[in-house]
């Protein structure tokens, strides 16, 4: 089994950017998959086709004839996808790749990120039930923790070079892996070229493991000076976004929400080695380092 044509729903956003780039540069033959009243638009060589994403017929006719379809659509949006998988399964769809990513959804459940995420856990739990019942359809989720690029400007890991100063949650030394949104991109792409390794998996990728004391100090390394740094605590951070959800902030309440999650004491949200995948599909791990000389 091999993959050539490859649907995505969201191929305009955020992640969906990078990923429909690295798929046409990897020769992927691409169709975007958007509502009736979008105006994105997309890189030369992609299909266009324009669908009501509420319909399994529309949709099941729009995926006919391709290999992989791939769901970027928005967390929020995320309690929508089990159409989009009923379709795949209908078209005869080999691959499918929900939008996942981010945090390991399996791990949500009574948190303050729960309302948002826990409907990608459920869908796991839906096409996993849909691969049983249906042999020619698989599915792969991966977990990447925090986009580190984005997330670096919405100031997640509390690094501001601009200000000149760190906010630095408990002790700093919690670990956690972080992916750019080039190599999610990658990533996407060695699910796609290799198949039965990922079949049927929940896997996590990363560009590298890390915390902030090293992501403080990596900065540091990088600008050639000090930055003035500010301890906080975790239960301040959830404090601080229980306030912005109650006010409607529903954007940074949910950066200080991810904070809690990734940055706390005892945490433990950094991708366990049974499905940390880079090797499996050739994803090589770079130093925060590196990464840091290419954002400031």
């Amino acid at each position: 089994m091999s993959i050539k044509n490859v649907a995505i729903i969201g191929a305009a956003g955020n992640l969906g950017a990078p990923v429909t780039k690295a798929l046409l540069e990897s020769g992927f033959a691409i169709t975007a998959i958007s509502r009736p009243e979008s105006t994105s638009t997309f890189p030369a060589g992609v299909a266009v086709k324009k669908v009501d994403l509420s319909s399994v017929d529309a949709l099941t006719e729009a995926f006919k004839g391709q290999d992989a379809v791939i769901s970027l659509i928005t967390t929020r949006e995320a309690a929508k996808q089990n159409v989009l998988a009923d379709a795949a399964v209908a078209a005869g769809v080999k691959r499918y790749i929900p939008s996942e990513f981010g945090v390991n959804s399996s791990q949500v459940a009574g948190s303050r990120l729960a309302p948002g995420i826990q409907p990608k856990a459920e869908h796991i739990t839906y096409i996993t039930g849909l691969a049983q019942k249906n042999p020619g359809f698989t599915w792969t989720g991966i977990t990447c923790g925090p986009f580190f690029d984005y997330c670096w400007n919405l100031k997640l890991f509390g690094v501001s070079p601009k200000d000149k100063y760190a906010a630095i949650v408990d002790s700093g030394n919690e670990r956690f892996g972080a992916t750019t949104l080039p190599d999610v991109a990658k990533g996407v792409v060695g699910v796609l070229t290799h198949l039965p390794e990922t079949a049927n998996k929940y896997i996590a990728i990363q560009t590298f493991e890390t915390c902030q004391n090293e992501i403080l100090a990596a900065t540091e390394k990088v600008l050639g000076f000090k930055l003035s740094v500010l301890n906080v605590t975790a239960d301040q951070a959830l404090k601080k976004g229980d306030e912005r959800m109650a006010e409607g902030d529903y954007m940074h309440a949910f950066i200080d929400y991810l904070a809690h999650w990734f940055l706390a004491d005892g945490s433990n949200h950094k991708n366990s080695a049974d499905i940390l995948a880079n090797d499996i599909i050739g994803l090589k791990q770079s130093s925060v380092e590196d990464v840091i000389k290419t954002l400031v």
